[in-house]
């Protein structure tokens, strides 16, 4: 019994020394393993945020690019005026400007002299001359305080004139300039995951800052952000030095420092074609992507390590070992679906932030074009105004419409690209499609005085089902293809054919023929190439995205249709589309595709109006045409203030509601939202119209979901918003007299 004791005590002994070994082992393992996975975090810390940071110069890239966009096109209207004197110069200057909210760019020229010229008509010295040289680049970015106050500077696109331009005192016109202060790339730096602890700099490769978000933070009002980031404690070596180096020639880097007791990650990345560099800096605990599957790992292996152990003290249990690898597999299995989920997650992830990054540059592009169509357009109505006058407000209203067309391939495209919001199909009028397109070609033509030809035949089925919006934008974009290249005194030729029908299917011919400029063998073999222009070289074409064709082929090949290309240089082309469609027997067709009707005078007399939209200018455009069809007006500035107005007023007071989407305090959205939940009877009958400059099928969807009746698009068409209005103004009327009808019957 004693020694069958003390062989226990031996056993035992030599287990736990076994088990002390193995364990003072295992710490000297993790000790080295938990060293590997800090810097692991290190490091996927440092990748998160450049990639963060890197999306956000690409970003400030395209805005700049943009910036260069819109000052082309709004200088070529000054070189084309050929203006005689400061007067005109101002004149043309105050034109380019409007439609720009106060706190955005204007325009200055520049001459010889180095004295540049306001839309006031107020004169100044340009200091800095060395940007006028002739040996300076021919486009410059440069960030000065020499226009307007000294205190405080601007953001300068500066081009120089290929050929000045002469007033009749003599001075000449060498050098335009966009002054854009430093505050609207405010919009830019947006992020879901950081918004509210990141600090976001734009600035100079010398430190000066020359944007940031907020005055809080680490930086506070500093100067120049790099002197600040000299007295911080770096954590890892050399990391200022690495930074710093990340601005001349890597192309990005991220470090971590401390600073009062709080690590921080800073991020810099230079933009690409101008002198800037953005400039991140985030509390380290925010960067977490990654760290919870990294942290969890480590826990696996450290239980593994741990039954490793106790299976070495407890060698005897064999089962163990198929219990320990049967465990392992299961974890494998879970560690592969969670990569596999995360890949996924990133995929959906990646196409959401393409789809409101499109979703936001519609909203912020198509928001100040309807305020320079709708004041052009009041502008015009104004009696007693000079030819001149009205000669440059029909240019201002051709060149907005044409930025408007550019702007809509470009989303076109993007939209067609992502195959994402295909549209449902419906019952339509051929015969309506092709007149309306004609007529769009007509006032595309008459201008240039192209004589414009439609043909239409054998038309037996005019009810078909497809996608009306697709066939219209293809058509409208060969027209205008057409007429874009044809010169003056041409001629354009539409013919519109049903060849045959079989089993319910009608099969149409459309041929577009023109007189134009004519393509060269090569030149068709690339016209479905996105961005490519055919005759680069001709005006004509210096005007266009080169996606009208590319928009052509992608509707074609979403609706299983054949295009031809017939051409000679100088002789003209002929584009021949084959398209098929099933045939509707209902005549019923979509009420939005059906011709705009004019606005009978007096159409609105009677209704209340509530009109809430962030924007000046465009809140001033509708409640100009509302005033026109005189109805009563209520005027909110946000969704908070729409709510409060509803709240407040009778029950019935208020007719109808016209709510933007995109809006600062509380959006559209949740406005609609909360004005559908109020307890009070007409809350949810009230018609409310979404105006918008969100034009994506997904965007219509959410004002549908939120409980919007309707959904316009900006540039807001008057016909139509007025037209919508009178819409569910009869439906309320026609409800009414149900109601009275019902009641009528029951009290008999």
């Amino acid at each position: 019994m004693k020694k069958g004791r003390g062989s226990l005590k031996i056993s035992v002994t030599v287990a736990i020394t076994l088990t002390l070994l193995l364990f003072v082992a295992f710490a000297a393992v993790a000790g080295s393993y938990f060293k590997t996975v800090e810097e692991q975090l290190y490091e996927e810390r440092r990748k998160n945020l450049n990639e963060f940071s890197e999306h956000i110069a690409k970003t400030v890239a395209s805005s700049c690019k943009y910036s260069w966009e819109v000052s082309d096109t709004a200088f070529s209207h000054l070189i084309a005026a050929g203006a005689e004197n400061r007067e005109e110069v101002a004149s043309l200057l105050t034109e380019a400007g409007k439609g720009m909210e106060e706190d955005t760019c204007f325009f200055a020229v520049i001459d010889s002299g180095a004295h540049y010229y306001l839309a006031d008509g107020s004169v100044g010295l340009f200091k800095n001359i060395e940007y006028l040289r002739e040996s300076a680049s021919e486009r410059q970015v440069i960030l000065t305080s020499v226009i307007f106050d000294a205190e405080l500077e601007y953001v300068l696109f500066l081009r120089r004139l290929d050929t000045p331009v002469v007033l009749g005192d003599g001075t000449r016109l060498t050098h335009t300039a966009m002054i854009v202060p430093p505050s609207v790339y405010r919009t830019l730096f947006h992020s879901s995951e950081y918004d509210t602890t990141t600090d976001v700099f734009l600035m100079q490769s010398d430190g000066r800052c020359i944007f940031r978000r907020d005055r809080t933070g680490i930086f506070g009002n500093a100067a120049n952000i790099l002197r600040v980031l000299e007295d911080v404690n770096y954590l890892h070596g050399n990391a200022y030095e690495e930074l710093i180096d990340s601005l001349q020639y890597a192309p990005s880097e991220s470090v971590e420092f401390e600073y009062e007791g709080t690590n921080y990650f800073v991020s810099m990345i230079p933009v690409s074609s101008v002198n800037w560099a953005v400039t991140l800096v985030i509390p380290s605990d925010r960067l977490h992507s990654g760290t919870k599957q990294l942290y969890t790992a480590t826990m696996v292996k450290v239980l593994i390590m741990v039954v490793l152990s106790a299976m070495i003290v407890a060698i005897i249990v064999f089962g163990f070992i198929f219990a320990f690898n049967a465990k392992l597999r299961e974890q494998q299995q879970e560690k592969l679906n969670i990569a596999l989920t995360h890949a996924a997650e990133e995929a959906e992830s990646a196409s959401q932030a393409k789809s409101e990054f499109l979703s936001h540059m519609s909203h912020d592009l198509r928001t100040p074009l309807n305020a320079i169509l709708g004041m052009t357009e009041r502008a015009e109505e104004i009696p007693g105004q000079c030819e001149e006058m009205q000669s440059c407000l029909s240019d201002i209203h051709t060149a907005t419409n044409h930025l408007s067309v550019l702007i809509n391939d470009v989303l076109d495209i993007s939209r067609l690209e992502s195959d994402r919001a295909v549209p449902e199909k419906r019952a339509f009028d051929l015969r309506t499609v092709m007149d309306a397109c004609c007529s769009i070609a007509h006032g595309f033509a008459k201008p240039r005085k192209i004589r414009f030809t439609y043909r239409c035949r054998g038309f037996r089925h005019p009810y078909l089902i497809g996608w009306e919006i697709y066939l219209r934008k293809l058509l409208i974009n060969i027209l205008g293809n057409a007429v874009k290249f044809t010169a003056e005194g041409g001629s354009v030729i539409f013919t519109a054919e049903e060849l045959s029908s079989e089993g319910g299917v009608a099969n149409y011919r459309f041929s577009v023929s023109d007189t134009g400029i004519g393509m060269s063998e090569e030149e068709i073999s690339h016209i479905f190439e996105p961005y490519w222009r055919a005759n680069a070289t001709s005006n004509s074409a210096a005007k266009s995205t080169g996606l009208g064709m590319a928009i052509v082929k992608k509707l074609l090949d979403k609706m299983g249709g054949t295009i031809e290309i017939r051409s000679h240089v100088g002789e003209g082309t002929e584009f021949i589309i084959g398209l098929s469609f099933p045939v509707s027997e209902s005549a019923v067709v979509n009420a939005e595709t059906t011709e705009e009707k004019p606005v009978p005078p007096h159409a609105l007399a009677g209704m209340t109006v509530l009109l809430c939209d962030d924007n000046r200018m465009n809140r001033n455009i509708a409640e100009h045409l509302l005033k026109k069809a005189e109805a009563t007006i209520l005027i909110a500035s946000n969704g908070e203030e729409a709510l409060h107005i509803f709240e407040a007023s009778d029950i019935g007071g208020i007719d109808m509601i016209l709510m933007d989407v995109m809006m600062p305090v509380m959006d559209g959205l949740e406005a609609t939202r909360r004005i559908r939940a109020l307890a009070r009877p007409d809350a949810a009958t009230v018609p409310i119209v979404a105006m918008t400059a969100n034009a994506f099928d997904e965007d219509v969807r959410k004002t549908a979901a939120a409980g919007m009746n309707e959904h316009l698009s900006k540039p807001i068409n008057g016909k139509r918003m007025i037209g919508a209005l009178l819409k569910y103004r009869r439906k309320q009327n026609n409800d009414t007299a149900s109601t009275r009808e019902r009641k009528e019957g029951e009290s008999l």
